[in-house]
């Protein structure tokens, strides 16, 4: 704005002037000279008279003399990158006009990524100056060229330039990449690394096992990380990251039986862990068999996977399928009972069974083969057809049906160690009494099926004090837990 002021103010001083220096020319044919300051170069200077250019110069002392003009006619000056006042010729011819030639102002600038450096020049430029350009780089960061209209200038920090126009350069900075180092503490392994990376650059590591080692850990500035994949942050001109590997311990054998897992030895490993379809199950201390059916509850395929370890070695791992069907739940409750001189054996019923298989003395019955008593959840077996036999006699049941056949229950007992002598029964006509060679036995008597006595002690009755009749059918048993039993019979008729 000064600048504006200040020329138009002096272009109303030369006007004054120029009225002042003028001589009238009476033949209307005018001359106008004068001089020009304020510029470099007086030869680049073009002369128009009314926007046509002529052949008329300026001397090399900035001099001009123009001849043969009209009154009303302008004569205007042009020279790259200056500004001229312009000249309106009046009646009188003048000889000391002056010419200002102010130097155009430009704009420099300077694109760059003020984190990754300095870049110093950029302005306003008066046409023709000298600008120089300076480009330093921060740390992790190197200068790669000052660039115009995507060309590289220069790769030099240093650029000078003379100014002519408005311009845009660019000041292009990069990171510098340092060489990644990974040092691992064996050979034969591998380690996913890039090459080099810039500082701050977040990069990822992945350290891979083979057939001999095992992967531990990565180390960086002494923290130690557990996790095959590594993601660093470049902290470091010479970033130095330790990868740790371990010896494999064997691979552990598996063998399958049945269900019955079978893990051999490995050497050197101190500890076994078994999982179940990914589920860890229990840790062992060495080789192991494991009946994996009797942890199972549901059929199916299932994955056993073993894992042998040891300090200071790497985990090794096999693993084997097992196909499981469910079996039949194993019947319980079994037991044996004595009842009225008979003994039983008794178990609930297995959901789902169809058929039961008792195993007396490795022998084996089904139901049909005994009297049996079935109610909604037990079954009940007469024994005394088959304790014939003085001796123990031992007995278990398996379920069994569609599904695979129930483990076997318990075993129980039952020892039969002889057979008891019949009773002595008397009926005299009035009184039926009975007696027996043991002090120990227990009497059951019946008349007519109906029991009236049961008991340790001899005795005596009138049979016709429980009978309607007069005719009975007596009944003496006697039972002794372990023994069987023994009856005797006698006719009741009439009575006095």
């Amino acid at each position: 704005m000064i600048k504006k002021i200040f020329f138009g103010l002096l272009l109303a001083i030369l006007a004054v002037s120029f009225i002042s220096c003028s001589k009238h020319d009476e033949n209307h044919l005018l001359s106008v000279g004068g001089s020009i300051e304020n510029v470099a170069n007086f030869s680049e200077i073009t002369i128009y008279i009314n926007g046509q250019s002529t052949e008329n110069s300026v001397s090399e002392d900035g001099t001009f003399y123009i001849e043969n003009l009209k009154s009303g006619d302008v004569i205007s000056f042009f020279a790259e990158g200056y500004d001229f006042n312009e000249y309106t010729v009046g009646g009188v011819s003048v000889y000391d006009a002056v010419i200002i030639g102010m130097p155009k102002s430009y704009v420099l600038s300077i694109l760059y990524d003020a984190s990754a450096g300095v870049v110093i020049g950029e302005g306003i430029y008066n046409f023709g100056n000298t600008a120089v350009l300076t480009a330093g780089a921060n740390e992790h960061y190197e200068f790669m060229g000052f660039y115009k209209d995507g060309e590289l200038l220069t790769t030099d920090g240093y650029l000078v330039i003379t100014v002519k126009e408005d311009v845009e350069y660019a000041a292009v900075f990069q990171k510098i990449k340092y060489q990644i180092t990974v040092e691992t503490n064996v050979d034969e392994v591998s380690v996913d690394c890039v090459e080099s990376a810039a500082f701050g650059d977040e990069i990822t590591l992945t350290a891979s096992d083979n057939d001999k080692y095992v992967f531990s850990y990565f180390e960086v500035d002494g923290v130690k990380t557990y996790d095959k994949t590594l993601v660093y942050t470049v902290n470091s001109k010479t970033p130095v990251i330790n990868a740790i590997y371990v010896e494999r311990l064997q691979t552990p054998t598996l063998e399958n039986e049945n269900g019955v897992i079978t893990v051999g030895a490995v050497e050197n490993a101190t500890a076994y862990n078994l999982y179940i379809d990914g589920e860890f199950y229990k840790t062992f201390n060495g080789a192991f068999s494991i009946d994996v059916f009797s942890i199972l509850s549901t059929s199916g395929t299932y994955e056993v996977v073993v894992e042998a370890t040891a300090d200071g070695y790497g985990k090794s791992s096999n693993k084997i399928s097992v196909s499981y069907s469910r079996p039949l739940d194993t019947p319980k409750h079994i037991g044996i009972k004595s009842e009225k001189g008979s003994v039983y054996l008794t178990f609930a019923k297995s959901p789902a069974a169809t058929g039961y298989k008792i195993t007396v003395n490795e022998k084996d019955y089904g139901v049909s083969d005994f009297e049996s008593v079935e109610t909604a959840g037990e079954i009940t077996l007469l024994l005394d057809g088959l304790l014939l036999d003085v001796g123990e006699y031992a007995f278990s049941v398996i379920a069994t049906g569609i599904r695979p056949d129930s483990k076997p229950t318990k075993t129980v007992t039952y020892t039969v160690l002889g057979q008891l002598a019949k009773p002595t029964v008397n009926y005299d006509g009035n009184v039926l009494s009975w007696s027996h060679e043991r002090g120990d036995v227990t009497f059951v008597v019946s008349l007519n099926g109906i029991k009236i006595y049961e008991g340790k002690e001899s005795g005596d009755i009138n049979p016709f004090d429980y009978l309607e009749d007069n005719s009975a059918e007596a009944v003496v048993t006697v039972i002794l837990d372990g023994y069987k039993s023994a009856s005797e019979r006698v006719q009741i008729i009439g009575g006095n």
